[in-house]
C-alpha cells in the first residue's frame, strides 16, 4: 500500500514538473490563434449573456474569459496535464469552453510521455465530480459520460498520435542511419579505388623510371663519354633510382593491406583482357568502332577497370549469359559499354550484389573527367562509361562531389523525410482542415442567423403591457416586431382561439436566455383577441390560479 501511495505521488510530482525546451515563435503563434479560435466563440456567447446588463459588463466577462483562454493555453506546453485541469471548470463558464477542455484533452496525450499521471488526473476529476453531487445517481452517469467522451476518448487520440509519431521518427531515424552505413561504405570503397589507381601508377611510373635509370647506367659506362658528361648521367641514375624507391614508399602506405594482389598481367589493355576472359569460357563480344585514340593514363586505366570490373560481376551475377564489349572511339570521347544478357538460369537473389565495385568504378571515371552510368536492361545489366580524350581539370567535378557528401552531410532519407511531412502535412489540412472550415463556416452562418432572428423577433415587456385586449389591428401592429420567433411550445400550452392569427415573438434579444417567455398575439376581425405570456419550452406551465 506504501508503494502505490508513493508511486502515485512520485508521478503526481512528475506531471507537475515542466517539460523541456522553450516554445518557438511558430508555436507561440499557433498557440494565439488556437486561443483566439477558443475564445471568440465563447466572447459572443458571454455578450449575448450578459447583453441586458451593459456593455461594462459585456467587457468584463469577456476580459475574464480571455484571460482564463491565455492561462490555459499557455500551461498546456510546459504543463498541459494542469492545462487540462484548468480547463475543466472552465467549461462550465460557457458552453464553447467545451472546445477548450477537449483541445486540452487531447493535447495531453500528444505532449505527455507517461499514462500513469494522466490517469491520476481521470481519477481526481471523476472523484470531484461525485463529491460535488453526492446524492443525484443520474448526474454521475453524465459525469461519466463526460469523462470518457470530451476527455479521455480525445487524450487517447493525443496518445496514439504520439506514439505514431515517435514509431514513424524511429523507422526514418533507422533509415537515415542505413544511409550512414551505406555512405561510409561507398567512401570506402572510393578510397579503395583510389589506392589501386596509387597502385597503377607505381606500375607506370615506376616502370618508366625503371627505363630511364637503366638507361642513364648503360650511358654510364660507355668508354668515349667524358668525365664530366659521366658524372651527370651517375647523378640522372641516382636520382631516378630514389625517386623510384620514394614513390614505392609513398604508394606502400596509402595502399590498403587488405587489398589482394593484382592478378592482371601489368600493362594488359582491354583487348587482352577481354580475350583472356574468352579463353576461361565466358562468352564475350568486343566491337570496336572508330580509330583508337591514345588516351590520358588515367582514362586509359579508367577503361580497363571498367571492362574488368563489368565481366566479373557478368561471370557473378549472370553465369552463362553473354556478354558484349563494345569500345567506340571519337576524336574527343571513348564510349565503354560492357552489356550482358539475362542469365539463363533466372535472376540470382537480391542481396547477391553489394555495388562495391561500381562505387570504386564511379570515382575512378569521374577522377579521369569521365561519366559513368550503371544499371538494369532488358533484364540484363548495362555499364557504361563515357571518357574524355583530352581531359580537363578535376577540381570542380571533385568540389562538387565533396560539397554533396561531405561539409554539408546532404542526406536523401532527411529529404525523403521532408517531403513526406509536407504531404502528409498538406493532406492532413485537406483531410480535416477543409471539413473543420466548412463545419465552422455554416455554424457561424447560423449562429448569425439566429441572433439576427433574437433581435428582430424580440418585444420588450413594455410594449407587450401596453396591448390591451380589443385594440384595433393596426395599432398592434405598428408595436410588434418586424419577424415572428418561430419555436416549439409545450404540448400543454393553452390552446389558440378559434379562428384566430397568432404569432409568437420572444421577450428578450439575448439568444442564449433559456428563460425568456413566448409572447403570443392572437388577431381576428381587425383586433387583438388575445394575448399570452407563455413559459419557455424548458419550464413547466404554472397551474391557472381558481
Amino acid at each position: 500500500m506504501e508503494l502505490s501511495v508513493a508511486s502515485a505521488v512520485r508521478s503526481c510530482v512528475r506531471a507537475l514538473r515542466p517539460l523541456s525546451g522553450r516554445p518557438t515563435r511558430g508555436a507561440v503563434l499557433k498557440d494565439v490563434l488556437l486561443g483566439l479560435f477558443v475564445w471568440i466563440p465563447a466572447a459572443l456567447e458571454l455578450g449575448m449573456r450578459h447583453w441586458n446588463a451593459g456593455p461594462a459588463a459585456v467587457v468584463l466577462e469577456c476580459a475574464a474569459a480571455l484571460a482564463a483562454v491565455a492561462v490555459t493555453v499557455a500551461l498546456s506546453r510546459p504543463y498541459p496535464l494542469v492545462a487540462l485541469l484548468v480547463s475543466v471548470p472552465v467549461s462550465f463558464w460557457a458552453a464553447w469552453f467545451s472546445l477548450l477542455m477537449m483541445v486540452m484533452s487531447y493535447l495531453a496525450g500528444r505532449r505527455t510521455a507517461t499514462a500513469r499521471p494522466a490517469l491520476l488526473a481521470f481519477g481526481a476529476i471523476g472523484a470531484v465530480g461525485v463529491l460535488l453531487t453526492p446524492w443525484a445517481p443520474r448526474a454521475w452517469v453524465g459525469s461519466v459520460s463526460m469523462l470518457m467522451f470530451t476527455i479521455v476518448f480525445l487524450w487517447l487520440v493525443g496518445r496514439y498520435r504520439r506514439q505514431h509519431l515517435e514509431l514513424m521518427s524511429a523507422g526514418w531515424e533507422r533509415a537515415g542511419q542505413l544511409e550512414r552505413e551505406q555512405r561510409i561504405i561507398a567512401d570506402q570503397a572510393r578510397l579503395r579505388e583510389r589506392s589501386r589507381i596509387a597502385h597503377d601508377m607505381h606500375d607506370s611510373l615506376g616502370h618508366e623510371l625503371s627505363l630511364i635509370a637503366l638507361r642513364a647506367g648503360a650511358l654510364e659506362v660507355t668508354p668515349d663519354l667524358d668525365e664530366r658528361h659521366r658524372s651527370a648521367v651517375a647523378d640522372l641514375r641516382v636520382s631516378a633510382t630514389t625517386a623510384t624507391d620514394r614513390l614505392r614508399e609513398i604508394i606502400g602506405v596509402l595502399r590498403d593491406d587488405s587489398e589482394q594482389v593484382p592478378m592482371e598481367p601489368v600493362g594488359e589493355g582491354v583487348y587482352a583482357l577481354v580475350e583472356r576472359a574468352r579463353n576461361s569460357g565466358l562468352q564475350v563480344i568486343l566491337l570496336r568502332e572508330g580509330e583508337p585514340a591514345e588516351l590520358p593514363p588515367m582514362a586509359d586505366r579508367a577503361a580497363y577497370r571498367v571492362v574488368q570490373e563489368a565481366l566479373t560481376n557478368a561471370t557473378k551475377h549472370a553465369p552463362g549469359a553473354a556478354v558484349v564489349v563494345r569500345l567506340v572511339h571519337g576524336p574527343e570521347e571513348t564510349l565503354v559499354s560492357v552489356v550482358n544478357e539475362p542469365p539463363p538460369a533466372g535472376p540470382l537473389p537480391v542481396g547477391a550484389r553489394g555495388r562495391r565495385g561500381l562505387i570504386g568504378l564511379r570515382e575512378r571515371v569521374r577522377l579521369a573527367g569521365g561519366t559513368f552510368q550503371a544499371g538494369e536492361r532488358d533484364g540484363g545489366w548495362a555499364v557504361t562509361a563515357l571518357l574524355p580524350v583530352h581531359p580537363e581539370e578535376t577540381d570542380t567535378a571533385a568540389a562538387g562531389h565533396a560539397g554533396r557528401t561531405g561539409g554539408e552531410e546532404w542526406s536523401e532519407i532527411a529529404d525523403h523525410y521532408r517531403r513526406a511531412q509536407r504531404r502528409v502535412r498538406w493532406g492532413l489540412i485537406a483531410l480535416v482542415g477543409f471539413p473543420v472550415a466548412a463545419g465552422a463556416l455554416l455554424m457561424a452562418g447560423g449562429l448569425v442567423i439566429m441572433l439576427y432572428q433574437s433581435f428582430v423577433s424580440a418585444m420588450s415587456p413594455e410594449d407587450y403591457a401596453s396591448l390591451r385586449v380589443g385594440q384595433d389591428r393596426a395599432s398592434v401592429e405598428d408595436v410588434l416586431p418586424p419577424q415572428e420567433h418561430t419555436v416549439p411550445l409545450r404540448d400543454d400550452a393553452p390552446p389558440e382561439p378559434e379562428g384566430a392569427e397568432c404569432r409568437h415573438y420572444r421577450s428578450t434579444p439575448d439568444f442564449f436566455d433559456t428563460d425568456a417567455d413566448i409572447y403570443r398575439i392572437c388577431l381576428s376581425g381587425g383586433e387583438l383577441v388575445a394575448k399570452d405570456a407563455l413559459p419557455p419550452i424548458t419550464a413547466s406551465i404554472p397551474d391557472p390560479a381558481p
